[in-house]
């Protein structure tokens, strides 16, 4: 979501201008954290964690062949990765984990890119 003038505009004759900067400044501050937190399944068979505040997980379902783990990143859709078979599966969750940590990385800088843009446009017309 971007702010137009009109949008700027609306939210000032609704006197919800300056809430609306504070919440976006939260955005951005929370979407700034980088800290990564693991936490690993018990049984195994899954590990979950959060790159700042985007949640992500990986895990192997026992009807899914030999090699296959799927993941989900923030509030997305599961997809199925397709890896090494021969990997026992710590390795193969491990791997997993890498691949999605990354994505999410990635996904919270996007976030928070959009969040400072927000963020800015409403500075600007303060």
């Amino acid at each position: 979501m971007s702010y137009t003038s009109e949008d700027i505009t609306q939210l000032k004759r609704q006197d919800r201008f300056a809430g609306q900067i504070l919440a976006e400044q939260g955005q951005v501050k929370d979407l700034a954290r980088e800290e990564i937190i693991v936490h690993v399944g018990k049984p195994a068979g899954s590990v979950t964690g959060w790159v700042g505040p985007v949640f992500w997980q990986v895990w192997v379902e026992t009807a899914d062949p030999t090699g296959t783990v799927r993941a989900r990143i923030d509030r997305g859709a599961a997809e199925k990765l397709q890896l090494e078979a021969s990997l026992p599966l710590d390795k193969l969750l491990d791997t997993a984990k890498n691949q999605a940590i990354a994505k999410a990385q990635d996904l919270r800088a996007a976030q928070l890119a959009a969040a400072q843009k927000r963020e800015a446009a409403l500075a600007a017309s303060a």
